[in-house]
């Protein structure tokens, strides 16, 4: 199951027309570094598209303290893509954050009840030592000490593969996960899409933490996942979900685009 695919590596897909090479694969690849704020030196973020999508579904979001992540509600059964102005709502949420932190719901909420949606969203803020966080649906951070995970936040669903669509602002409250966490120097926390996290389980991230750099530890994340999700052979934490949630038998990992933002203490 902890097998490694390297995202160097890419396997048989499930749209193999497009997926036959690294090239073709991660269609499109952005890596930034930072300036964080305080306990924070410096921020990267990596997002692949997957190609079967004409357009980046993810989104990313950092500065002053705060990173985003959010993902175009987009229906994969149907093609259906809710929203196109992801990027500029997601921005809209950090900002709020960025000059208030304590009301993270009410940013979360303003911005997303507008736009009557089902999002999955994280937005992470870190001042000094103490790291404060809303998720809502499958987006998600990890905190990681010494190379090893030591928290992992909550993911929601209601049906498999769904989200709740929020249109009041206590929706937000009622389905939200928030989360305070006390750092240490040297964690590094993650965020990523479930791109990410259905495609790569706790080990094999905790492998790519041990064999990458910090700079770059977002592309080598992100391309792992890519490849794993573009196999139909290895196990992943999404073939599980499947085989157990609808009995249905599933081999490989789940196609979709892969945001990342990795940050690292001082």
């Amino acid at each position: 199951r902890s097998t490694l695919f390297p995202y160097t590596t890419l396997f048989r897909s499930r749209v193999p027309t497009l997926c036959l090479s690294k090239q073709q694969c991660l269609f499109t690849a952005t890596a930034s570094p930072d300036r964080s704020k305080d306990f924070f030196n410096t921020s990267q973020a990596s997002i692949l598209t997957h190609p079967s999508h004409v357009e980046a579904q993810d989104v990313t979001h950092k500065s002053d303290g705060v990173m985003g992540i959010m993902e175009t509600c987009h229906n994969w059964t149907t093609g259906e893509t809710r929203n196109s102005n992801t990027q500029q709502i997601l921005d809209k949420i950090c900002s709020s954050v960025a000059n208030n932190p304590r009301l993270m719901n009410k940013a979360i909420a303003e911005q997303l009840t507008n736009a009557i949606t089902n999002p999955k969203i994280c937005v992470v803020h870190c001042d000094k030592q103490r790291l404060r966080a809303v998720t809502l649906g499958d987006a998600g951070f990890v905190v990681v000490r010494n190379n090893s995970v030591i928290f992992q936040s909550q993911r929601r669903s209601f049906l498999f593969n769904e989200v709740p669509v929020l249109k009041e602002p206590h929706d937000v409250t009622q389905h939200a996960y928030h989360t305070e966490i006390e750092l240490q120097s040297g964690d590094i926390v993650i965020m990523g899409s479930d791109g990410l996290f259905d495609n790569l389980y706790m080990e094999d991230i905790e492998q790519i933490i041990s064999r990458s750099s910090k700079e770059e530890l977002a592309s080598n994340l992100a391309g792992s996942a890519m490849a794993a999700g573009c196999s139909t052979r290895k196990m992943t934490p999404f073939s599980e979900r499947v085989n157990e949630e609808t009995g249905q038998l599933w081999n490989g990992g789940k196609p979709d685009d892969v945001a990342v933002v990795v940050t690292a203490s001082q």
